[in-house]
């Protein structure tokens, strides 16, 4: 029984050592997954930054060039440089939402990755309390044998002397008849 007991707790711990570690390694990837996104996500502010430092230098050298011109050609540039600017404003616009629409899904993955830390938590103070729960019936059932084994030499010592007084009782009256026949 004793044995079973105890393979029946360490099958317990191994699964819940198991189940904790299948537990981390998730929370790890979950991790890793959000800081890829965040890297992702500050590459394409990079990105989106440098593009637009680029067009302001341009449109700057543009102006430039637009003064020295003759008034006609310049007003056709002016056209053109107004329909550049809404298509620069609109990309920039798409370039914010796009911006937020990763940065929520940076900030999705931040609290899945708290939701498995919290479950890691839980399971370590499962195991704690299996490991607790374990423990008390490994005690309960160890003082069970030894109350067994303190009484086992009073089961055993009534049965030798009801052995004992039955031979005594035998060899009582065997002996007389012994002695009768001789």
């Amino acid at each position: 029984m004793r044995v079973r007991l105890w393979e029946g707790v360490s099958d317990i711990v191994v699964e819940t050592f198991d189940i904790v570690q299948a537990h981390s390694q998730a929370v790890d990837s979950a991790r890793s997954v959000s800081k890829v996104t965040v890297q992702m996500a500050v590459q394409d502010i990079r990105e989106s930054a440098s593009t637009r430092t680029t067009t302001l230098h341009s449109m700057r050298c543009q102006r430039c060039k637009i003064q020295l011109l003759p008034l006609k050609p310049r007003e056709l540039h002016m056209v053109k440089t107004e329909s550049n600017y809404h298509q620069d404003t609109s990309a920039v616009e798409s370039g914010k939402k796009t911006m937020q629409e990763v940065l929520l899904n940076c900030l999705e993955k931040a609290e899945s990755a708290h939701q498995w830390r919290k479950a890691q938590e839980s399971l370590v103070s499962l195991e704690r309390n299996n490991v607790a729960s374990v423990d008390s019936i490994v005690r309960v059932g160890m003082g069970a044998n030894e109350n067994l084994r303190s009484q086992l030499p009073l089961f055993l010592s009534d049965p030798l002397k009801l052995n004992n007084d039955a031979c005594a009782k035998i060899n009582s009256m065997i002996i007389p008849l012994l002695r009768r026949l001789d």
